[in-house]
C-alpha cells in the first residue's frame, strides 16, 4: 500500500438520531473491535482503523413530517479500499431506512 492508499474521508447526512446510531452500531460493525468516546467511535478494520464522528442532531422537514438528521463523518487509515467498501456495505445494511 502506498502512503495515500488505505486512507480516505466520507461525509454523509443520515436520517437518524444519536440514540439510533448507538443502538445499531454493535450489529453494524460485526466482529470488528470498537471503542466509543463521546460522539466518536474508532473501529479496527482489516489491520487499520475507521473513525466515525457524529455531528449535532438536527431535523429534516418534508411537508408535515419531521425526521431526525445527523451528519456522520468517516475517516479511515490503513484500510485498503476493498476492505473499507465491504465494511461500509455491512454498515449501510444496518442503518438503511425505508425497506425495499
Amino acid at each position: 500500500m502506498t502512503p495515500d492508499e488505505g486512507r480516505g474521508r466520507l461525509v454523509r447526512e443520515m436520517g437518524l438520531a444519536h440514540a439510533d446510531f448507538w443502538r445499531l452500531l454493535p450489529q453494524a460493525v460485526g466482529d470488528c473491535p470498537w471503542r466509543a468516546d463521546g460522539t466518536r467511535v474508532g473501529i479496527e478494520v482489516d489491520g487499520g482503523r475507521v473513525e466515525i464522528e457524529l455531528g449535532p442532531e438536527g431535523e429534516r422537514r418534508i411537508a408535515g413530517l419531521t425526521l431526525p438528521s445527523t451528519t456522520v463523518r468517516f475517516r479511515w487509515e490503513g484500510v485498503a479500499r476493498p476492505a473499507f467498501d465491504a465494511f461500509l456495505e455491512r454498515f449501510d445494511r444496518y442503518y438503511r431506512r425505508g425497506g425495499g
